[in-house]
């Protein structure tokens, strides 16, 4: 578990949210996570935060197409 490494020699973190909220980018665009489940994996970050603080976090996510593709018929490159 991260809460148990050791951070002695680290200088910087670098984090998925999608990874520890709920498993990984594909898990994340579902609804098999609970909220409450992951809001306290990122909450387990806040502790290793605190624990550490001259440790510099970076955390990432990625966000989630807005629109619907293109139907396949309009994509570039294809014939209709």
């Amino acid at each position: 578990m991260v809460k148990s490494q050791d951070f002695s020699e680290v200088t910087a973190v670098v984090v998925s949210a999608d990874m520890i909220a709920y498993g990984g980018l594909i898990a994340s665009r579902t609804n098999d996570t609970p909220y409450d489940l992951a809001q306290r994996r990122i909450r387990a970050l806040e502790d290793i935060r605190k624990a550490v603080p001259k440790v510099k976090f970076y955390v990432f996510s990625s966000i989630t197409r807005l629109y619907p593709p293109r139907p396949r018929k309009q994509r570039r490159g294809e014939s209709i």
